[in-house]
């Protein structure tokens, strides 16, 4: 009953958000910023005059618009006001702290239709919103030249503006310097006697204007009380840099081109030489489709080691051949199988059957290669009292410490088995890796390609060379799982191998298999589960004896396969190693700019 309880409220829970979320999407405000205008006035006595104009155009009908001003540690925001031409508006501020020290002035600005303020806006209106305010300690004062780096337009409103003019109102505008930024963005300056004008295209949603200037200390008057004073030069250091930046930036417009070219052909010629000279396969005198019996004697292991498949080296075993050789170690009587009934007096609503605590118990370790002896030696780690629990295994590696010492004694085991099945040179027997150590240089020179590019962008906001360095890591990762016998090369003997057991595989993967091999072939069908593992197609082989019963035959349960099925030790098992898996593939200037922020509608 509880149970029920617990799923009403849950599925009250889901439609109680679903409401909520379809009523904030009806209650989204709809608009526009065609246009808009900032006057930027500096003040003989270093006070910054700020007067912003936006036309705003709503598609419905909003409650009002609001606007966040950012403002540092030692800046104050005076004489404030906000209105419209033709809406009535009731104007409510905020101050709030931020986690870097500095402040955020916030308002927010009711509109209304009438005067008594109780009329909304009608959808389709529009109108001008104008915020006038002064800002303190803007101005950097250096001994040689006072600065003004200020944002017009921050990155932080809701939606673009097609156009953006900006008017800067310098005390004169003799040996004035500036610089605009981002260095690609679409505008013209002029002057108009002491204003300089700067017209903006389309500016998106969280890209921004900044103004950059320098200015003679001689247009200012000795009374400025509102500018922060630098006892040091600046004009020298600051020119300097942001001449780099254009010098640095116009460099990287005059090679991008280059840049683009050279990760093309690269991509295209490389890997399409190093496959032509060394990945094409050799023709052999082998045509079958499938392959009904073992196609070789070679142990689980083995076979799993020159399989060829997405992220896995040829030669080396991954973790379907360690699973592998634990199923030919219980075939073989090696590791035996204990199972017991979970009493469990708490049973709910939710019964899914009995669970079990499976252990494995080595029974032997005479006569065991070297592989299987190491293979062994993992799994004592866990035991307790001579024996392996897979429950508590699946349990301890789902830490994530646990998982990791597992890992790393499973890639000793991996490269340990390779060095067993493959001594010296013997792998040149089946397969040719020289095209797949070429094509590892490939990927090494991609890194290296990366590696120029951040060195030449870093840190400009240079998005058409991101946009690069973010097809070459996507490269980067395709590459590496990119199968070895792509650019490597199968030799004869190898090739006619590869084949026969990857038809083998294609075999185990239908279900034919059952017309061929009734139930009463158990001894059949143990050392298939075993191949099947290694060839990773386990899962499918278990779905078929599930589906046709075979696994409840009274032959079957003579198999030893019967009791870890039974208990779920199949499961366990598979799910213990696929948890290590998955953990081992997780595996100069002033400070800054004032103004800025953003604003809206809501």
């Amino acid at each position: 009953m509880k149970t029920k309880t617990k799923l009403f409220s849950f599925l009250m829970l889901v439609l109680f958000l679903f409401a909520i979320v379809s009523i904030a999407s009806a209650n989204d405000v709809e608009y526009s910023i065609p246009e808009a205008l900032i006057e930027i006035t500096i003040d003989e006595n270093g006070l910054v005059t700020v007067n912003e104009s936006y036309h705003y155009i709503f598609e419905n009908s909003p409650n009002g618009v609001y606007r966040d001003f950012p403002l540092k540690s030692n800046q104050k925001i005076l004489n404030f006001s906000a209105s419209s031409d033709i809406f009535y508006g009731n104007l409510e501020e905020l101050d709030a702290e931020e986690d870097d020290g500095n402040y955020k002035h916030s308002v927010k600005l009711y509109l209304y239709q009438d005067e008594d303020l109780s009329k909304k806006i009608e959808p389709g209106s529009e109108g001008m919103i104008y915020y006038d305010y002064q800002l303190t300690n803007v101005l950097n004062f250096y001994n040689d030249t006072v600065e003004l780096y200020f944002k017009p337009w921050g990155e932080e409103w809701d939606v673009p503006v097609e156009s953006l003019t900006v008017h800067v109102h310098y005390p004169d505008n003799d040996n004035v310097s500036y610089w605009i930024k981002p260095y690609d963005a679409s505008t013209a300056e002029h002057w108009k006697n002491n204003i300089l004008i700067i017209e903006s295209d389309e500016i998106l949603t969280g890209d921004y204007l900044e103004i950059r200037s320098l200015i003679p200390l001689n247009q200012f008057n000795e009374d400025y009380n509102y500018v922060n004073h630098i006892d040091e030069a600046g004009f020298d250091e600051i020119s300097e840099n942001e001449n780099n930046i254009i010098e640095k930036n116009q460099f990287l417009d005059d090679h991008l081109a280059f840049a683009f070219g050279f990760l093309i052909m690269y991509v295209i010629f490389v890997p399409l030489f190093i496959y032509l000279f060394f990945g094409v396969e050799p023709k052999i005198n082998y045509d079958e489709y499938f392959e009904r019996e073992l196609p070789t004697q070679d142990s689980p292991v083995f076979v799993n080691a020159l399989r060829s498949n997405s992220g896995k080296t040829v030669g080396k075993p991954d973790i379907k051949g360690f699973e592998a050789t634990i199923m030919d170690l219980i075939a073989r009587k090696v590791i035996l199988i204990e199972s017991e009934k979970i009493k469990d007096e708490n049973k709910g609503f939710f019964d899914f059957g009995d669970e079990y605590n499976v252990n494995l118990i080595i029974s032997s370790e005479e006569n065991l290669k070297n592989y299987e002896m190491e293979l062994i030696k993992i799994l004592k780690n866990y035991s307790f009292e001579s024996k392996i629990s897979l429950n508590k295994l699946r349990d301890t590696l789902g830490d994530n410490g646990e998982a990791s010492k597992f890992i790393n004694a499973l890639d000793d085991w991996f490269d340990n088995t390779q060095k067993e099945l493959f001594p010296e040179d013997s792998l040149s027997k089946y397969f040719n890796n020289t095209g797949q150590l070429l094509f590892a240089a490939f990927i090494v020179g991609l890194f290296i390609y990366i590696i120029i590019l951040l060195f030449c962008v870093f840190p400009f906001e240079r998005w058409d060379y991101w946009i690069l360095i973010a097809i070459a890591i996507i490269l980067i990762r395709v590459g590496m799982k990119v199968p070895d016998d792509v650019f490597g090369q199968w030799t004869p003997y190898g090739r006619e191998f590869h084949l026969k057991w990857e038809n083998f595989r294609k075999y185990l993967n239908t279900n034919s298999l059952l017309k061929d091999y009734p139930p009463e072939s158990v001894v059949v069908w143990e050392e298939y589960l075993v191949y099947a593992t290694a060839l990773g197609v386990a899962d499918k082989v278990y779905e078929y004896l599930e589906m046709e019963k075979i696994i409840d035959s009274y032959l079957f349960k003579r198999s030893v396969f019967y009791s870890l099925y039974l208990c779920g030790g199949f499961i366990l098992l598979d799910s213990c190693l696929k948890i290590v898996e998955k953990s081992s593939s997780g595996s100069g200037g002033s400070g800054g700019s004032s103004g800025g922020g953003g604003g809206g509608a809501f």
